[in-house]
């Protein structure tokens, strides 16, 4: 079992620090790439895999060399004391027994006391600064230890030596956090942490060369002292002038770079990037149970490498080699240690795991002492006795940077970060106490109770690191459970659980049930530490005492205004999982202007994003969308996955997208539950689910979930529920009634669907001046309705009455009016782009307006007509709609020239349906095909695809009598198979087009139908001789035919199976 890097304190550890103060603290020149709050566009980024790989290189090239010739030198200034020792330095300096091992436990104890006083300084002065400082001063204590004369002179370098040295390593681990993304630290800390393996043996080789000088005046072992020291001192002050402060700094990235650096730093890993230390919030680490644990590991982690990287020459030693080929011969296991290092460290990267790893390197060293203890005469087992000083540095290598990326990669806030890291990696070094003391010299040359102690550490570990791995893998289990996104659940069983939520909690009798509750009782429940600010408190500068309590592993509900102005950065959002961070930047970047279809990217990219910082169903449920959005996969049939069950699992993002929508349809309902939901939050959020049904291709439920917010409205504009403050209602009125009016008039062109109460509401009213484009849209989207309503009206009288019966007045008066006011929406709409800056003007939105004016214009003249003729004097207006179109989505075009795979707005869909099977042109119809299949496959609750299927099998039957005389129904079998198709491209090359289509071979009482639909509108017709399963789609409708042995028309009615 093993954890998740994006585990336990991830999800808790999100303390909001004040928005403003981490604005404005971060450092003027880091304001140029921090932007303003609230500001999302510019606050998120889509990176460029391409440049962040490049980017990462930069940072290996620049960075990664210079601090691991740092940490060279500072694990070789720590470490030189055993090779000195193998050379006599303890009988020059007259040393009394176990006063060496007092030398090297006295290291230790300001290594701890020091370590975090010392990172809270490189926090505050930058580690670039710092680090440099530290190095010099340590090289100059290990150059002074060459000119002790005593045991007392070099008790107290060992002492200042242990406090320079003590931030180090913390310090730098903070300051790769500050370059890198989590799941590029463990490797890039291996390479780095991978210079003390080698420090370790270019130490042996240093000492091997040094002790080989003879004839000096003075001991060899002083002279690896000046050596050493000297080089440290001379590196340290190269490295104070390369090193950069920040990305901010950094002189060998350019201005694009650095805000590349800033950005993806800020959504990955840090709360607020370069934010200011602040003790009391960095204490709350201490809150965090799983901190305990790291540390405990820690500690089981110290004695292993303090006592192979101290004792390790000893050990070699008692294989009986001289004291020169001792220090050649530990080589070779220090450099096979950082090469397993690498390995380890490459490997967790990429499964992103720890644990596992950690625990493997825990047994490596228990295995390696367990094996050298159990050699009695090493000597005569020399090749098994060596081999075991490998496995030990083997596994003290992997579990150290490992361990310390597992914590820093849960840990968001950067104070929080440095001080555990700081108590951390100090800690472990503390236990250079237990080894100095347990290698003791009476227990040469065996040191039998060391090795037993080392190798009860190394067990330990493995035990804990495998319990804590298992504690937070099943706390993410729990979690996602809780929040109803179980990643146990198939496609399918994820699909009932989605459906079994939607249905038992309807939002519209549920949120109002619950809010009537809410408004009689009002918990007051006190703010915890971990949850973001809500709205009301950021707004005041306060804490708020006053809202419901959140289980949500996101954040507090915020129970006040839906349209805040943002005071913190991305990387406080309610989640710090970088899958959903990066699904939440491709929404940000991508998906919410192409799914606002150009004039609603307020809503799309600026109210719903802020609402989302404080509403984690509103969080899940865009992430949901931009998976699906980024992923579209025209396959996709959710009725042949259910029938399947688990026979089919949909690809990854897939499978994301529904459990980011699982959870977020669980949000809302423990919101409900708790009588907590804000009016508008649940309006938003049923447009974000109905945006998520309708990218599945769900168009029956997202219809539900249409209705169930239609419904919600007519209570909130009764009155019979507070809808709030002013800011709510504006929302409600000018944005969210508009998108509801619109989908409405799309979801009448869907056959069966129900009127909608809010199109009856609408106004028999036209501006006579249009402000802007989006008042003219809703004016245009009202008057579609009007004219689609219309339509149905006259339909249900002639069926109702019989095609005989003539009109009422009543209607002919209404399509004076609808008329009317279509012209006057023209003239407005005129005047409008005439007196306005045409850069103003989004010609993508200008032609589309153009296009539903002159669709609506068709259908509500040709209502009252009974004859498919009476099109026939609308071809301007068809001409002009496949025009417009042609313009609209040529301008709506991503920058690959292709279509997006939904927008939720108005579409060029409907219209152009409408020219393919009225016009009698044969190019325009086939024009308006060839457009209505390059269009968005989904506009807002209308299909395109089906749509333009339906219209090719409508042009093969009104072009030519036969052409589906080739399709046996015998041989007609799954769809695309076993069937002849005949496309518009062969019939245009085998039929001769006329001027027009002959009215004769018009379609008449057409439907489309499934036999599993009740009832079967076939009369006589027989559907068993096609072969076909339920779920078909088939086209029933009644045409004339020409019978060429009686040359006259006679009536036929049948049907031919449509392959969507």
């Amino acid at each position: 079992m093993a954890s998740n890097i994006m585990s336990d304190t991830t999800r808790d550890d999100t303390k909001t620090s004040t928005a403003n103060e981490s604005v404005h603290e971060s450092g003027d020149n880091l304001k140029n790439y921090g932007s303003a709050p609230g500001v999302v566009e510019d606050i998120v980024r889509v990176v460029d895999h391409k440049a962040e790989r490049a980017l990462c290189r930069r940072f290996d090239l620049r960075l990664l060399p210079v601090l691991a010739v740092m940490y060279l030198f500072n694990a070789l200034d720590k470490g030189n004391l055993g090779n000195a020792e193998t050379d006599g330095m303890s009988g020059d300096l007259h040393f009394k027994p176990n006063e060496y091992n007092l030398l090297l436990s006295i290291f230790f104890i300001p290594y701890v006391i020091f370590a975090p006083p010392g990172a809270m300084l490189g926090k505050r002065y930058s580690p670039a600064r710092v680090l440099p400082i530290l190095m010099f001063c340590f090289g100059s204590f290990t150059l002074l230890s060459a000119s002790t004369k005593n045991f007392g002179g070099m008790f107290a370098l060992r002492w200042f030596l242990g406090m320079c040295e003590a931030p180090f390593f913390p310090l730098v681990i903070y300051y790769l956090t500050t370059f890198y993304r989590r799941g590029e630290l463990a490797r890039r800390l291996a390479i780095f942490y991978a210079a003390s393996n080698i420090a370790n043996a270019f130490s042996g080789l240093i000492a091997f060369g040094v002790f080989q000088i003879e004839g000096s005046s003075i001991p060899n072992w002083r002279y690896l002292f000046i050596i050493e020291g000297g080089a440290t001192v001379l590196f340290s002050i190269f490295a104070f002038w390369y090193l950069p402060r920040s990305v901010a700094e950094a002189r060998f990235l350019s201005e694009d770079e650095k805000a590349l650096a800033f950005h993806r730093i800020q959504v990955d890993s840090s709360a607020v990037v370069n934010d200011k230390f602040r003790f009391r919030d960095a204490l709350v680490i201490f809150k965090h149970p799983t901190t305990y644990a790291f540390l405990c590991i820690e500690i089981c982690l110290g004695v292993p490498i303090q006592g192979v990287a101290l004792f390790l020459p000893q050990i070699v030693q008692r294989l009986g080699y001289s004291p020169v080929k001792t220090n050649l011969y530990t080589v070779a296991p220090n450099v096979t240690g950082a090469v397993m290092l690498l390995l380890l460290a490459f490997c967790s990267d990429a499964a992103r795991l720890r644990s596992p790893f950690i625990v493997l390197g825990f047994l490596l060293t228990f295995t390696g002492f367990i094996i050298y203890a159990s050699i009695n005469d090493v000597q005569a087992r020399i090749r098994l006795a060596y081999f075991a000083t490998f496995m030990m540095t083997w596994g003290t290598s992997a579990p150290s940077v490992l361990l310390s990326t597992w914590y820093n990669n849960n840990v968001a806030d950067e104070s929080r970060r440095v001080l555990l890291t700081s108590i951390g990696v100090p800690l472990a070094n503390l236990m250079g106490l237990v080894s100095s003391n347990v290698f003791r010299t009476r227990d040469k040359p065996k040191y039998m109770p060391a090795l037993v102690t080392v190798a009860a550490f190394g067990a330990t570990g493995a035990c804990l690191a495998a319990l804590l791995g298992c504690y937070m893998w099943f706390d993410n289990k729990r979690r996602d459970r809780r929040d109803g996104a179980d990643p146990s659940l198939s496609s399918c069983q994820l699909w009932l659980k989605i459906d079994n939520d939607r249905q038992k909690y309807p939002l519209s009798q549920n949120i109002l049930r619950a809010n009537s509750l809410a408004e009689r009782i009002i918990r007051k429940i006190k703010c915890g530490e971990e949850r973001p600010n809500c709205i009301r408190c950021t707004s005041t500068g306060r804490k708020c005492e006053y809202t419901s309590p959140a289980p949500s592993r996101h954040a507090s509900t915020s129970a006040s205004s839906v349209v805040p102005v943002l005071d913190r950065p991305l990387s406080v959002s309610p989640s710090g999982v970088w899958l959903e961070r990066r699904a939440f930047a491709h929404y940000s970047q991508h998906a919410a202007s192409l799914i606002a279809g150009g004039l609603d990217v307020d809503f799309w990219r600026g109210v719903v994003p802020q609402v989302c910082r404080s509403e984690p169903a509103v969080w899940d449920a865009i992430n949901a969308i931009s998976a699906l959005f980024e992923n579209p996969d025209p396959c996709f049939d959710p009725v042949w996955l259910r029938q399947n069950n688990n026979g089919w699992e949909l690809r990854p993002s897939h499978s994301d997208a529904l459990r980011w929508y699982s959870r977020s349809l669980a949000n809302m309902r423990r919101q409900i539950d708790r009588g907590s939901v804000d009016m508008n939050v649940a309006l938003i959020s049923c447009i974000l689910f109905i945006c998520i049904e309708t990218l599945q291709g769900r168009v029956e439920e997202a219809l539900r979930l249409y209705h169930q917010g239609v419904s919600l409205i007519f209570e909130l504009r009764a009155g019979g529920t507070r809808i709030g403050s002013y800011t709510n209602r504006t929302l409600l009125e000018d944005t969210i009634f508009p998108i509801f009016l619109r989908l409405g008039t799309i979801a009448l062109s869907i056959s069966g669907v129900p009127v909608s109460g809010l199109l009856n509401e609408i106004q028999g009213h036209t501006a006579n001046k249009f402000s802007s484009l989006s008042s003219a849209r809703l004016a245009m989207t009202a008057l579609a309705a009007e004219g689609m309503i219309f339509q149905r009206t006259v339909e249900e009288h002639f069926a109702t009455k019989g095609h005989k019966c003539p009109l009422p007045l009543a209607f002919k008066r209404k399509q004076e009016d609808i008329q009317k006011r279509l012209a006057e929406w023209h003239r407005a709409y005129t005047n409008l782009v005439n007196s306005s800056d045409p850069s103003e003007l989004p010609s993508s939105v200008t032609s589309l307006l153009l296009s539903f004016h002159a669709a609506t214009s068709i259908i509500t003249a040709v209502s009252t007509e009974q004859l498919e003729i009476a099109y026939d004097a609308y071809l301007p207006q068809f001409r002009l709609i496949v025009e417009q179109s042609a313009v609209h989505l040529e301008t709506s075009a991503g920058p690959n020239g292709r279509q997006p795979p939904f927008t939720f707005e108005m579409g060029p869909g409907l219209s152009l349906f409408l020219t393919a099977i009225k016009c009698r042109d044969p190019w325009l119809r086939r024009r308006a095909l060839q457009l209505l299949r390059m269009a968005p496959p989904m506009q807002g609750l209308y299909k395109c695809p089906p749509g333009a299927t339906l219209a090719e099998a409508f042009m093969n039957l009104e072009e030519s009598g036969t052409i589906f005389n080739n399709c046996s129904p015998g041989s007609a079998g799954s769809p695309g198979k076993g069937s002849h198709r005949m496309y518009t491209s062969e019939i245009e090359s085998t039929i001769p087009i006329t001027t027009l289509i002959p009215e004769e071979s018009r379609l008449h009482g057409y439907c489309v139908f499934r036999p599993r639909d009740d009832p079967w509108p076939l009369g006589d017709l027989d559907i068993s001789k096609w072969n076909r399963g339920p779920d078909q789609i088939y086209l029933k409708y009644s045409r004339n035919r020409f019978d060429e042995k009686s040359n006259t028309w006679t009536m036929v009615h049948d049907i031919v199976p449509v392959d969507y």
